[in-house]
């Protein structure tokens, strides 16, 4: 977020995001999935571990130094705070040794601020997007037959839908 900063240096950003069904908001799409089947013989047991990694310690370390933003809010501050304070130190050895440093004009500061903007842009997202790859790899296949002009789209819509119920009933 904040290397956008660097490329606009008056601020100026605009985030339009992919609309909810509404046609408003922001909507995000999850890294990580996880359910508990009808068939599981110990449900509790298997939810026990599933919220392990809703706690704020487990969302911390599982998105820390990665592309992905915790669900939990203190663990998203505190890997904000953690990040800035890297940041800032980073920073004060590039300005005390230019020399040993190639173009320190690039590095790139990081601000309470950015991370409270960041924080406004997450709250803002209001749908979720997911999507089943083995049902779009059908979509995409069928799709094309229709857009040759070589089938209707009653047919390709009737072999999509045969096609992915059969996954849906194998899993």
């Amino acid at each position: 977020y904040s290397a956008f900063f660097v490329n606009r240096p008056d601020g100026q950003i605009l985030f339009t995001g992919v609309p909810s069904l509404s046609g408003m908001g922001m909507s995000a799409k999850g890294q990580l999935s996880m359910s508990i089947t009808a068939s599981c013989p110990d449900p509790e047991m298997a939810w026990a571990f599933i919220s392990s990694f809703l706690q704020e310690d487990n969302q911390q370390v599982l998105s820390f130094n990665t592309d992905t933003f915790p669900l939990n809010k203190q663990a998203f501050q505190e890997n904000c705070a953690i990040e800035i304070e890297v940041n800032q130190q980073m920073l004060e050895e590039v300005r005390a040794n230019p020399d040993r440093y190639s173009e320190t004009e690039k590095y790139l500061e990081l601000t309470q601020k950015q991370a409270d903007d960041l924080m406004t842009l997450i709250l803002g997202v209001s749908s979720s997007e997911s999507y089943d790859a083995d049902v779009l790899n059908i979509v995409l296949e069928e799709a094309a037959g229709y857009f040759a002009g070589q089938r209707t789209v009653e047919d390709v819509c009737s072999n999509i839908q045969n096609r992915a119920s059969l996954v849906v009933q194998e899993r």
